[in-house]
C-alpha cells in the first residue's frame, strides 16, 4: 500500500531535511534541522521582551529597583533571543 503524504507535510518536511543534493540533485533550504527551530524561538524571545517593554511594567510598581530589574531581565532576553538566532544560523 503506498504512503499518502499530504502537500502541507511535504512542505514541513521540506523545511525540516538537512541541506545538501539529495538523490534528486536538488539542494535542500537549511544546513541543519534544527535551524528553522532556533531561529524561530530566538525570534519569539525577542518578540516577547519587546512586548514587555511595550506593556510598561515599571508604571505598576513604586520601586526604581524592581524597574530597574524588569529592563535589565528584558535586555538579557533580547540579547539571548539574538545570540541564540545568530548561533543556529552559523554553519
Amino acid at each position: 500500500m503506498p504512503s499518502v503524504v499530504s502537500p502541507v507535510s511535504n512542505r514541513l518536511l521540506y523545511y525540516l531535511e538537512p541541506a545538501g543534493p539529495d538523490m534528486n540533485g536538488s539542494t535542500n533550504r537549511f544546513a541543519d534541522r534544527l535551524e528553522p527551530l532556533g531561529v524561530a524561538t530566538g525570534a519569539f524571545l525577542v518578540a516577547v521582551a519587546l512586548g514587555t517593554v511595550a506593556g510598561m511594567p515599571w508604571t505598576t510598581n513604586g520601586s526604581t529597583l524592581v524597574s530597574a530589574v524588569q529592563l535589565l531581565g528584558v535586555a538579557g532576553m533580547i540579547t539571548i533571543g539574538v545570540g541564540l538566532a545568530w548561533l543556529a544560523r552559523l554553519e
